[in-house]
């Protein structure tokens, strides 16, 4: 079902397409799940679930200081909008309860993993040491789900993406050590060397 939705879009692929493709009886389906939502619902869950644990295990196995160098590639990345796939338009207009969960989930994995970055960042001496961790990653999501929820076109307005980068950077530069904040200058110096050449 993930497959066929990610390729089709979810409203166009049948509960028909999707026995027909595990060689099922609508039947058989139907024991499974009472309608077509709770699918969704089943697909998205699986599919959150599979992301939060690999993203886990990812910043688990990573030395902060590549995280932090992911970061700050992430902001310099912002106004660069990727085009919304067909399953995710489809979820937001025919499936908005099942879109509010799976945002909803993603909001808390993306608040665990920032707790679980900062934490470790504190501990190798990356970010401030008298940082305040929950607060901060709970700061930090607010802003990236009010940014995820503007409209695709304020999303590329250069007054906005200006003003996302800027605060993005004021935010990392605020909560980083004087180690932290070398890695950001050595990151920048490279961008801007890389800019000229």
């Amino acid at each position: 079902s993930e497959e066929l939705f990610a390729q089709y879009g979810i409203r166009s692929v049948s509960i028909d397409d999707i026995c027909k493709r595990l060689g099922i009886s609508k039947k058989t389906f139907y024991v499974y799940f009472e309608q077509k939502a709770d699918l969704v619902d089943a697909v998205l869950e699986a599919h959150d679930n599979e992301k939060r644990v690999a993203a886990t295990k990812w910043l688990a196995s990573q030395p902060i200081e590549a995280t932090l160098r992911n970061t700050v590639a992430q902001i310099q990345k912002i106004g660069k909008v990727k085009e919304t796939p067909p399953m995710l338009y489809d979820l937001q207009k025919y499936y908005p309860a099942c879109f509010e969960r799976h945002k909803k989930r993603f909001e808390t994995a993306h608040r665990d993993m920032l707790v679980q970055y900062l934490h470790k960042g504190k501990a190798e001496g990356f970010f401030r040491a008298e940082l305040e961790v929950d607060f901060c990653a709970e700061f930090l999501t607010r802003i990236t789900m009010d940014m995820m929820a503007d409209q695709p076109e304020r999303k590329k307005d250069p007054k906005r993406v200006k003003l996302v980068r800027f605060m993005a950077e004021t935010l990392m530069r605020g909560i980083v050590s004087p180690q932290g904040a070398e890695i950001i200058d050595n990151l920048d110096e490279g961008k801007r060397t890389k800019d000229k050449g």
